[in-house]
């Protein structure tokens, strides 16, 4: 048993061979055979996102002459079935989401916030901070859907985010010199 984290779904109704093709980020230890009938069993694990991931698929990911199997006596069909339950997936590098592409050129504000997030690309000193000319905003809800975007011709403005639900929301900042990603809260 394994679990495998995608951008895509693996899904393919026309068939329903193994997935082989993939390595799993989590996968039950070689030998470690799901035997008990009775209690649950924990298979977990730890990886590092590589960002965009929307889909998780578990399963076995070895083909039948690659995958140890063990014989129950008292099942007349021998075939396996798993009942999976308390799935879930969490941050391990601490408090909060870390940043992707920090710089401190580009903020935004309030965070938490409720009706307006504010982007600004002005340096908050003067000396070695080099300014950013934001260009386009894109903000994605958790599953990576893109649920607003805007294009930017100020170093300040006020974006509209009173119609978002309440969550966790990443934003893309295309800017001169590439994308900048930020995280924010709306409460």
């Amino acid at each position: 048993m394994g679990a495998y984290f995608s951008v895509d779904s693996l899904l393919d109704a026309t068939h329903f061979h193994v997935i082989d093709y993939v390595i799993p980020q989590v996968e039950n230890p070689v030998g470690n055979m799901l035997t008990d009938t009775v209690n649950w069993m924990l298979v977990s694990g730890s990886f590092t996102a590589i960002g965009g991931e929307r889909f998780m698929t578990i399963g076995n990911f070895h083909n039948p002459a690659n995958t140890n199997t063990q014989a129950i006596p008292y099942h007349p069909n021998n075939v396996a079935y798993y009942y999976i339950d308390d799935v879930s997936v969490v941050n391990s590098s601490g408090v909060g989401v870390a940043e992707i592409n920090p710089t401190p050129e580009i903020t935004l504000y309030p965070n938490p916030c409720w009706g307006q997030l504010t982007v600004n690309s002005e340096p908050r000193t003067s000396g070695t901070l080099q300014q950013l000319t934001v260009k386009e905003i894109k903000i994605y809800d958790v599953l990576g859907e893109l649920v607003n975007s805007e294009q930017l011709t100020v170093n300040s403005k006020e974006i509209d985010v009173s119609k978002l639900h309440s969550g966790l929301y990443f934003a893309e900042l295309l800017t001169e010199k590439g994308v900048v990603r930020r995280k924010f809260v709306k409460e």
